[in-house]
């Protein structure tokens, strides 16, 4: 979403090159001051309070109507006060303590203690103090802060107290109102051994210093004679005050803001103190700030000085903020007592140093300055910053912004509170890893707004969004485009099985399957389909995300692989069995890839791409492959067929040479002729008298030889004898070859048009009286039959009959 700068930001950056800060107050028609008593600092809310996207302003009032500016497009409108306050305010908060989903008033006071008011939906409060279960006796409150330490889903508050021995005729120590979920709280400070005893407490911030996943509170103590606190979250419902033993306890100084915040981008929330500096030497301490480095969480470091921030400048409220967007927090530092000195704003180095940056700041920032908070006046994705001063105006000072991105992040619990206050933010971009904590209460009296700005330098993604919740729900987001606002819900995660325990499945070519969980919401493929269920035909990966109807869990799919074989490709090599074998044809599969195919399967059970030692015969072949694709097909094995030849010839004459004309039955044509060596035609002529001998060859190489005479009918042989064609007879059991000169026969053979042999010459019987050859006919079918009788002289002659 794009917002419309102000154009006022614009003039005024025209003034400088580069990014600048500038004070825009009066643009803004913001003439609020304020005048605290003992120039004690108190703070301020940049909190968006009707949640409208753009961030509004809360400002305190002693005794008088509390000040609400509603940010109206980047132009602050100053409303109607939703609440008076009853003494001089230190610290106001927007917080939904009951879980409603609207935001109540939490406010301390320096002579009244602490109020707690409840929106009712349509901004009309009630004070609810004493119906909640807090006190209303008066004491001397200073900054408080809503936490959920105990995970129980609802927020607790923290409140200091600055109350000295011999100063208050009855001191109190800190409280902590454990919220019980129905709209009451329990104090318990005592018994949780937190209350920090009579001790004057600035204020108390709850943080996560060890990443733990429990938020461990942090307390600074004003004043010389003690020192600061820091107890870790044990997880059992007890603390230690460990912050001797990690080195931040702070002995004999005078601390004045708790600002939390990851420097140097390792992981791990850091501490920055400011103090009242002025080269004042207390009990042998320089009063100087610090700025505690975290070790991995096992303990801290002070490397102000080394970092160029042991300023010695008396200072209240500290502000961790990147401005510049370059994925590093920088730091505002509001400085006080009228000593002349500007506040202080910190350009951060990568972690390892800061530069003082306030040639930046178009404005008047000598003033005695309380709490500075940041929010985005205008959208820009740019955090601003507005300071809270004594006896002067706010100064507003509005971001020109640079070329760097942003992305920004709202949270929204559902199992932990609704703000999602405790959780703790990753974002991964530009190299950098930047944690943050959502605070309600931080710094000195501080409230920030809570659209969480992460900056992301010259990125034009982020890798990975990483939520925390206090309940332990972790929510992740990849590859999110800049410069957009994200809404975070708190989502109890369920991961579903697309494939019943199997990530992977092995496809054929050509297969296509559907995927996915019906019921739900929200779907969100990594293919981009919002469908419930999907049809996949390719190779490649697949998950989606989706939502219950609450939205309140996330149901995210295992991703399943889809892996598709590639596509086998074979050849038919086919040996048909050479003539007169019965069983020696073969079929021959070359396979590509054959790496991909499991075994061969065939119709005569036997296995592998080569199938031998075939007869005659339809022979089908399954091709499985290891990804149980199968392929298939079918091949027929013809036995060569045999032929036959028969001739007619024609004799010598005393005027023409012999011929032969050669009539072939069965076989595969072509035929070829040879005789004598030299391939011929039929029929073959110019043949000379006598006997001749001709190899007929058919297209599967089959040969027969064809012996026959050519007869001399010249004169000088014409007493040789011509021998006739026979005649047939038959009935249904019984043929007769007759009419032939039956002592001239070698045999007789009956052949049908096909060539196959249907009587052969064995066992025919002669009936001298007709002069006939006999035999049984058996279950001959109907057709064209050849009689061929072979005599003694090897001529054969032919006779066709029809049965």
């Amino acid at each position: 979403m794009k917002f419309v700068v102000l154009i006022a930001s614009i003039l005024y950056a025209t003034f400088n090159f580069g990014q600048t800060l500038t004070d825009v107050v009066n643009i803004q028609n913001i003439t609020y001051s304020q005048s605290t008593p003992d120039n004690r600092a108190n703070g301020m809310s940049f909190y968006d309070f009707d949640e409208d996207g753009w961030d509004d302003l809360t400002l305190p009032m002693n005794n008088d109507s509390i000040l609400f500016y509603k940010n109206v497009n980047g132009n602050f409108q100053q409303i109607g006060s939703y609440v008076d306050a009853i003494g001089y305010v230190k610290q106001i908060l927007w917080v939904d303590y009951d879980n409603d989903l609207d935001l109540d008033i939490c406010i301390s006071y320096e002579d009244a203690g602490i109020q707690l008011y409840q929106n009712d939906g349509a901004f009309n409060f009630t004070d609810i103090t004493v119906a909640a279960g807090i006190s209303n006796v008066p004491f001397i409150a200073y900054g408080f802060s809503f936490a959920d330490p105990d995970t129980d889903g609802d927020l607790d508050l923290y409140v200091c107290t600055h109350e000295i021995i011999g100063q208050v005729v009855s001191p109190e120590p800190n409280k902590y109102y454990e919220n019980q979920g129905n709209g009451t709280f329990i104090e318990k400070a005592q018994m949780l051994n937190i209350d920090n005893g009579i001790q004057p407490t600035f204020m108390p911030v709850w943080f996560d210093y060890n990443n733990d996943h429990l938020l461990d509170l942090g307390l600074i103590n004003d004043k010389e004679f003690w020192n600061d606190a820091l107890y870790q979250n044990m997880g059992n419902g007890t603390y230690q005050d460990v912050a001797t033993a990690v080195g931040i306890s702070n002995d004999s100084h005078n601390p004045m803001s708790l600002s939390i915040a990851d420097f140097n981008n390792d992981g791990y929330q850091d501490i920055f103190k400011t103090d009242i500096g002025n080269d004042v030497i207390v009990n042998g301490y320089a009063m100087d700030y610090k700025l505690y480095r975290n070790n991995s969480g096992v303990n801290f470091t002070d490397v102000a000085q080394n970092l160029d921030l042991d300023t010695n400048i008396f200072a209240w409220g500290a502000l961790w903020v990147d401005y510049n967007n370059d994925c590093f927090e920088d730091l505002y530092i509001s400085t006080t007592l009228g000593i002349g000195y500007s506040s202080l704003l910190y350009r951060n180095n990568n972690g390892q140093s800061f530069d003082l940056m306030n040639d930046s700041i178009n404005g008047n920032t000598v003033n005695s300055s309380f709490c500075p908070v940041k929010g985005d006046i205008d959208n820009n994705g740019f955090y601003d910053i507005v300071v809270l001063n004594d006896n002067a105006i706010p100064n507003v000072l509005l971001n020109s912004g640079n070329a760097n991105n942003y992305i920004k992040i709202d949270l929204r619990g559902t199992q932990s509170n609704q703000k999602g206050i405790g959780s703790t933010i990753e974002v991964y971009t530009n190299g950098e890893h930047q944690t943050q904590t959502v605070f309600c209460g931080n710094g000195l009296c501080a409230q920030n707004s809570q659209h969480k700005i992460f900056g992301a330098g010259s990125a034009t993604n982020v890798d990975s969004l990483i939520v925390t919740f206090p309940s332990g729900i972790v929510v992740r987001k990849f590859d999110l485009g800049v410069n957009t606002n994200h809404l975070v819900i708190e989502q109890a995660t369920e991961v579903l099985d697309l494939n019943q325990g199997t990530n992977i499945i092995y496809a054929c070519v050509g297969e296509q399957f559907e995927f996915g969980v019906s019921g739900l919401y929200n779907y969100q493929w990594n293919t981009g389909s919002q469908d419930s269920i999907i049809t996949v035909q390719s190779q490649g990966s697949y998950s989606f995300e989706a939502t219950n109807f609450a939205g309140d869990t996330l149901y995210i799919s295992s991703p399943l692989y889809v892996y598709y074989e590639p596509l086998l490709t074979y050849q038919e090599v086919i040996n048909q069995p050479p003539c007169g074998a019965l069983n020696n044809g073969s079929i021959d599969l070359f396979l590509n890839p054959a790496s991909i195919v499991f075994e061969v399967y065939w119709s005569n059970g036997n296995q592998g791409a080569l199938n031998n030692n075939l007869s005659a015969g339809n022979y089908s072949y399954t091709i499985l492959t290891n990804g149980n694709c199968q392929y298939s097909g079918s091949i027929i094995i013809a036995n060569a067929p045999s032929f036959t030849v028969q001739y007619i010839t024609t004799p010598v004459t005393d005027t023409s040479l012999g011929s032969a004309d050669l009539f072939i039955w069965g076989g595969v044509a072509p035929y070829t002729f040879t005789l004598a060596g030299d391939t011929v035609n039929s029929p073959i002529t110019d043949l000379s008298a006598g006997n001749h001998e001709v190899i007929v060859t058919d297209a599967y190489g089959c040969a027969d030889t064809v012996l026959f005479t050519i007869n001399d009918m010249s004169a000088a042989s014409a007493s040789e004898t011509i021998i006739g064609v026979a005649k047939i007879y038959y009935n249904e059991e019984y043929v007769w070859v007759c009419d032939i000169k039956t002592n001239d026969i070698q045999h007789i053979e009956v052949f049908d048009m096909l060539g196959t042999l249907i009587l052969d010459k064995h066992n025919w019987e002669t009936d001298a009286d007709k002069n006939c050859r006999i035999k049984m006919l058996e279950s001959a079918a109907s057709g064209l039959y050849r009689v061929v009788v072979t005599h003694d002289s090897f001529v054969k002659s032919t006779t066709i009959f029809v049965r």
